[in-house]
């Protein structure tokens, strides 16, 4: 095992980490209390290629805010067989608040609702569902009832996250989903015989979509994720649609391929790798935007650029089931930027956010209130 951290220390600073080993970089930052003396030409190192990968604009102001944070994520150590790590303090002022009260992250959490109605508690212990022919299972291949459902039986499933939840899920034509916090998905048990792959989305969700040709005509089977009011049509590609309810517009972001969206008013845009839509009640827009960044929470990360502390805690408030109270509005206009872990109890985020802005937090049950220093 220090022989496979080691590998995975030296992939991060060489930049071969997928997104998904890095995330587990920060996760033993966060999780782990103990603290030893670092090789400061290692801590350079990593620093110096986290620096390389984060697109931090021309602010000088912010790249000052954001290095410290950075570089002390990712400084890990293996000693004696144990991960051990040492937080560097930043250029910034340290909090000095110490939160009485904290709460735990989100996880994997999903309520998987059939047509009959029946409702079934997916495992927090396992990473996903998967929709087969074998019926309805986990990805590792177990069973998600006692006794299996047989997909033949069933017509349309309903995938719901609630707030401090996420979940994957690998559906009928070998399409994967990541499903955001307090968000539903429905969707066909089958795609065998349809003309077109269309689900519905409320909240948010992230699609890797698989090319599907009829076995009839052998002609592409397009599919479609529909959100308030717009369509999205996809031949095959990895996209962001964030639909939430409580939110004045839905964004799609395009990381590759290629999709058409179209609003219920008969406007439409075809986004390329990089673009953004904007659908608004008025509107659809499209804009460049670093699609990697919009995408982060797959890969089990927050990522700010130049982002409102209002829309942050909106994040914050889905992600750990919480409720955000300011005392003074002028706060959420303030803009931040970090890179974090998901993965941590939510006073490492707070405590980040409060050294370098103007806020500062308190946590009392599951309400934050943000003042003003």
């Amino acid at each position: 095992m220090e022989k496979d951290a080691k590998q995975l220390i030296d992939k991060y600073v060489n930049g071969l980490c997928t997104p998904e080993e890095a995330a587990v970089v920060e996760r033993w930052y966060y999780n782990t209390d103990e603290q030893v003396e670092i090789d400061e030409n290692r801590i350079d190192e990593i620093g110096e290629r986290i620096w390389k990968e984060i697109p931090l604009g021309n602010s000088p102001v912010k790249k000052y805010r954001l290095w410290p944070r950075l570089v002390a994520a990712a400084a890990i150590l293996i000693v004696g067989g144990v991960y051990l790590i040492q937080q560097y303090g930043g250029f910034g002022t340290p909090s000095a608040n110490v939160y009485v009260n904290d709460i735990a992250p989100g996880k994997n959490k999903a309520v998987l609702t059939l047509d009959n109605g029946r409702t079934i508690d997916l495992s927090d212990a396992k990473k996903g569902l998967v929709i087969d022919t074998r019926g309805l299972t986990y990805e590792d291949g177990s069973a998600v009832a006692q006794q299996n459902e047989q997909v033949a039986g069933l017509k349309q499933l309903n995938l719901s996250t609630p707030r401090g939840g996420t979940y994957q899920v690998v559906l009928p034509d070998g399409s994967k989903v990541w499903l955001n916090a307090s968000s539903t998905l429905s969707f066909p048990a089958s795609f065998e015989k349809a003309e077109s792959r269309r689900v519905e989305l409320v909240g948010e969700a992230y699609f890797e979509i698989t090319k599907l040709n009829s076995l009839a005509s052998k002609a592409h089977v397009p599919f479609v994720v529909v959100s308030k009011g717009q369509e999205v049509e996809v031949l095959g590609t990895h996209f962001d649609v964030n639909c939430y309810e409580d939110e004045s517009t839905v964004r799609t972001t395009l990381l590759e391929g290629s999709v058409k969206v179209s609003s219920a008013a008969h406007k439409s845009a075809l986004l390329k790798p990089n673009q953004q839509s904007v659908l608004s009640t008025s509107d659809l827009t499209v804009k460049e935007i670093d699609a990697d960044e919009v995408a982060s929470w797959k890969d089990g990360y927050f990522r700010f650029n130049d982002e409102s502390l209002v829309s942050i805690m909106q994040k914050v408030s889905r992600w750990y089931d919480v409720n955000v109270i300011y005392t003074d509005d002028q706060l959420k206009t303030e803009t931040y930027a970090a890179l974090t872990t998901r993965f941590a109890n939510v006073s490492k985020l707070l405590d980040k956010l409060e050294q370098i802005g103007s806020a500062k937090f308190k946590i009392e049950g599951r309400t934050i209130t943000i003042s003003k220093k």
